[in-house]
């Protein structure tokens, strides 16, 4: 089974992403870890790794203006920044809302910027499973899933 995880972090030190992935790979699945590269690792992880069986292939968000103002994902623009979600889209947020728009905007950016950031390669990959690890992931994972047919499936880290 082809299984492809979504999450919003670099996936370096995120312990319950790595144990699932390489279990899912003992038991003989082909598995790949999508994840947004983290400003504060930059360039000492690479953008694709193979660990233990498990591709792990990490991207920068669009920027912010390619995110909404470019075709659907099936060609998604190939510009991309190598900077986090949060600190990026904050500051364009910051200068052209006001208030509790802010946040609101803020998400829609990150779940439009994760769909971007992966449409392409999930595409390519064609996974029968697509898991979603973060609630930010969890828009594209969805919209993903049905677009290619697959199982979605949703861990909510966040309310632990």
């Amino acid at each position: 089974m082809r299984i492809a995880m979504l999450s919003n972090n670099d996936a370096v030190h995120d312990s319950r992403i790595r144990r699932e992935a390489f279990a899912l790979a003992d038991a003989g699945h082909d598995v790949r870890v999508f994840c947004i590269r983290n400003s504060r690792t930059g360039d000492e992880v690479p953008d694709e790794e193979t660990v233990q069986g498990v591709l792990f292939v990490r991207r920068g968000m669009p920027r912010t203006k390619d995110i909404f103002f470019s075709r659907r994902h099936k060609s998604p623009p190939l510009t991309m920044t190598r900077v986090n979600a949060n600190p990026a889209l904050e500051s364009s947020v910051d200068r052209h809302s006001p208030g509790p728009i802010k946040k609101i905007i803020g998400d829609m950016l990150v779940f439009k910027g994760v769909e971007r950031a992966f449409a392409r390669d999930i595409c390519a990959f064609e996974p029968d499973v697509l898991h979603a690890h973060d609630l930010a992931t969890l828009p594209a994972g969805a919209r993903l899933a049905a677009d290619k047919r697959a199982r979605l499936v949703y861990d909510a880290h966040e309310l632990e």
